[in-house]
């Protein structure tokens, strides 16, 4: 299997992209070609990019935290087709990580501009479960 995945992430006031691209190895555990119960180990990176302003008087504030993991973990897929070409399918993927964070923090109070950084480790555990309709071709 192959997943791929991108999004929009919103954190209170803090926005940002996740994205993720999965590969795993796993078994069909039915015979019938219409329905699929798949169990995946799957290894990959997840990598989340998040920034934010606040604005204080007349100081503002940026943040941007980069966080980058190496990701391993399993994958559950059910699916079953409706006709020929169209199905609904169920999927989970499960998966810890670990790897580097990065953040940065710049403010700007009277035109001055100030930076902090800090380098640091990440661990993540994921859990994202999906649903849909599924076209086969």
């Amino acid at each position: 299997m192959w997943d791929l995945d991108a999004g929009y992430v919103n954190i209170g006031d803090t926005d940002g992209i996740d994205f993720s691209l999965y590969f795993g190895i796993g078994k069909n555990f039915t015979q019938d070609p219409s329905k699929k119960i798949i169990l995946s180990g799957v290894v990959g990176v997840d990598a989340d990019y998040l920034f934010d302003e606040t604005k204080v008087g007349t100081t503002t504030i940026e943040r941007s935290i980069e966080l980058d993991n190496v990701m391993i973990g399993a994958d559950f897929f059910v699916s079953t087709k409706l006709s020929k070409s169209f199905g609904i399918f169920a999927q989970c993927t499960a998966a810890v990580g670990a790897g580097g964070a990065f953040a940065k923090t710049t403010s700007k109070i009277g035109g001055v501009k100030t930076e902090n950084s800090i380098d640091g480790v990440s661990e993540i555990f994921i859990l994202r479960p999906r649903f849909g309709f599924s076209w086969t071709f």
